[in-house]
């Protein structure tokens, strides 16, 4: 007896913490290490493991299975305790899967991580968890909702896995996608006030929605297409060996930015670069806060259902740009494209920024259009642009029936080649640094147009001597000036028109009356030409520019014609004239006063001073010879003509040459009378 209890092992009481790890380490057959740190359940695999892991109520079980080299977590009918945290570690070279799945959701509280030694890892059971970290070489499939109470939900593969998402994922945190080739958004992503990044190899597609304060995705050789009514708050960017489009449902601003770097493998994404188009689409307002670069053969299609605003650079060079929007549109950057659209239902269009285009085209329906284009050289066409897709239909010209058209291109010149429109009150002011020019379909319809060139002609009558190539302007009241040494001005009114003033603004100075410039050398100054083809009245000065030959050579003031289909006429003061000449003293050179060409099919006549001036300007430092020329007044008028000369009206003729003034009957006769 006393041997017995001599030999006897002493009792030993184990707590359920000890009895906890060694059942683990029972049944673990040394392939499963296992260790429950406090709250934390660490798991490492080796090459050949195999096993399973169960919670159940308030335990974690990890057993062996000796058919497969796998790992298979299941859950209980209720909630392990706050912290527990699983970490699934496996071997180098391992070929191991982690399986959530079983007959009841799982719920932890605590963290899951699995890390990229574990070839793949499979979500057939709804999961809630704190936060999930898992990375697994060859898959990740999500198929049932997986929920994150408190953290982020990060998901990354290697570079040859995918990540196969069917269902849902919740995230109190952000979401990270990293998918080594495709990436589809089979389900929903939910971050609402937090981040989510997409990462793929092969291309980022969706069936399901994407909710989240901000949105970054990028590839490295297929297109990023999020077209769904995702609902993205905050901003978005993205990167792309394709193209990009997004479609957002939400409707506050979007904005083109920056969102900030996530875990590793997930870098901070600036504004949006694609190899193809890019294109953006918002129920909210858009607002450009980064480069837009489509550097490959793409265009960039922007719309926004409230106000869209370009505050950094867009570039599509060698292609096309759309920009739509349902309040309007303003710029501060940059705007670099083949052609340009933009298109707006109320609001202005306001893109005065460092741009950079060919063709222009732009609509409003109840606001203005403001464009300057700042290109060096060559010519801003004002022209069309067809549609892409059914959100951007096609635009031709330049059409504000509600308000004011302004279009600078102070270093190029400015061809019309469709129509410029507002309404009968409206404004249009054209700004070019060489000529402007139109084509037949390039007409001008409007209230009141201003036209300027620093550097060129102005012709918008395409060929006055043709009446099958005039251009059916139809606007009335004109003003135009050309500072450019000997250009001249031409202009055709499909209607009646009278040559006033019209104010500026903060693109383009205001002008009263037709002008060309002084000249000073042999070259003469330019010519001006208006033909309207009812009744024309000249309410401000048309004058050519002076001459002066004291550079040499002969120098000659531009001529003045002037065409009406009705009566021709001048009022309150204003005056019709060509500029003086100032002779060199030099012997030989010569200087001559243009000539002056009215032509009427009813009748010529000035009323309230003012009047018609051939002016007497020959100006000499020699002897005045017959070579030195006053201008020549030529009238021709179907009925009668009367020039008044006295206190209510002028007629200034000079008296260097005897042929001063040529009276040409009428079509059907008439007289005339000087006074």
């Amino acid at each position: 007896m006393s041997s017995h209890r001599k030999n006897r092992r002493p009792s030993r009481r184990l707590s359920a913490r000890q009895l906890f790890c060694e059942e683990l380490e029972r049944r673990s057959l040394l392939s499963v290490t296992a260790t429950l740190n406090g709250s934390e359940l660490d798991i490492v695999l080796d090459a050949s493991s195999a096993a399973y892991i169960r919670v159940e109520g308030n335990e974690i079980q990890v057993g062996t299975k000796h058919d497969k080299h796998d790992v298979t977590i299941t859950g209980g009918p209720a909630t392990v305790p706050e912290t527990t945290i699983i970490k699934v570690t496996g071997a180098a070279g391992g070929a191991e899967t982690v399986t959530f799945e079983g007959g009841h959701d799982i719920a932890l509280n605590g963290a899951v991580t699995v890390d990229s030694n574990v070839e793949s890892t499979v979500i057939n059971r709804a999961i809630t968890a704190g936060s999930f970290d898992i990375r697994s070489n060859t898959f990740i499939v999500v198929s049932e909702e997986t929920t994150s109470s408190v953290g982020d939900i990060t998901l990354l593969t290697g570079p040859s896995g995918s990540i196969i998402l069917s269902n849902n994922l919740t995230s109190a945190g952000d979401v990270n996608l990293f998918s080594g080739e495709t990436l589809k958004v089979g389900g929903a992503i939910n971050a609402s006030g937090d981040d989510v990044r997409l990462v793929a190899g092969d291309g980022i597609s969706q069936t399901g929605l994407i909710t989240a304060a901000n949105l970054s995705a990028r590839t490295t050789g297929g297109n990023i297409a999020l077209n769904l009514a995702n609902q993205v708050s905050g901003t978005f960017a993205a990167r792309a060996a394709g193209s990009v489009w997004l479609n957002d449902a939400a409707p506050g601003t979007l904005i083109v930015g920056q969102v900030a770097v996530g875990p590793v493998g997930f870098a901070t994404t600036t504004g949006v670069v694609s190899t193809g188009y890019a294109m953006i689409t918002t129920a909210g307002s858009l607002r450009v806060n980064s480069a837009i670069v489509a550097s490959g053969a793409g265009d960039v299609n922007l719309k926004a259902t409230g106000t869209l605003v370009v505050a950094a650079s867009i570039l599509a060079t060698g292609d096309d740009v759309r920009l739509v929007a349902g309040t309007g549109m303003s710029e501060s950057g940059a705007i670099v494209a083949t052609r340009l659209s933009a298109v707006t239902n109320s609001g202005t269009i306001l893109l005065i920024g460092n741009n950079n285009v060919d063709v222009f085209a732009a609509s409003n329906a109840s606001g203005a259009v403001y464009f300057k284009n700042a290109r060096a050289g060559s010519t801003l066409t004002i022209g069309s642009l067809a549609g892409f897709g059914g959100a951007f239909g096609g635009v031709t010209g330049v059409v504000a029936l509600n308000g004011d058209v302004t279009i600078v291109a102070p270093q190029q010149a400015l061809s019309l080649v469709n129509v410029v429109h507002v309404g009968a009150t409206g404004r249009i002011r054209l700004l070019a640094g060489a000529n402007i020019s139109q084509t037949v379909n390039g007409k001008i319809l409007g209230g009141n147009l201003l036209v300027r060139s620093t550097g060129g002609q102005i012709n918008l009558a395409t060929d006055l001597g043709d009446s099958t190539q005039l251009v059916a302007n139809l606007v009335s009241n004109f003003a135009a000036e050309t500072t450019a040494a000997g250009k001249s001005i031409k202009f055709y009114n499909d209607g009646a028109l009278r040559i006033g003033a019209v104010a500026g603004n903060g693109q383009v100075a205001g002008a009263a009356g037709i002008h060309t410039a002084n000249v000073v050398g042999a070259l003469g100054s330019g010519a001006i030409t208006v033909r309207a083809l009812n009744g024309l009245n000249i309410a401000a000065d048309v004058r050519t520019g002076d001459v002066n030959n004291s550079a040499g050579g002969n120098a000659v003031s531009g001529a003045v014609r002037l065409q009406a289909g009705g009566d021709l006429t001048t009022s309150g003061g204003a005056s019709v004239g060509t500029g003086n000449a100032t002779v060199s003293s030099v012997a030989g050179r010569v200087a001559q006063v243009g000539a002056i060409g009215l032509q009427s099919l009813a009748h010529i006549y000035n009323v309230g001073g003012g009047g018609f001036q051939v002016d007497a300007g020959i100006a000499s430092g020699a002897t005045v010879s017959s070579s030195n020329k006053a201008g020549i007044l030529a009238v021709k008028a179907a009925n009668h003509t009367q020039i008044v000369n006295g206190t209510s009206g002028r007629l200034t003729l000079g008296t260097v040459s005897s042929d001063s003034v040529v009276f040409t009957p009428g079509i059907t006769g008439g007289d005339v009378t000087v006074s």
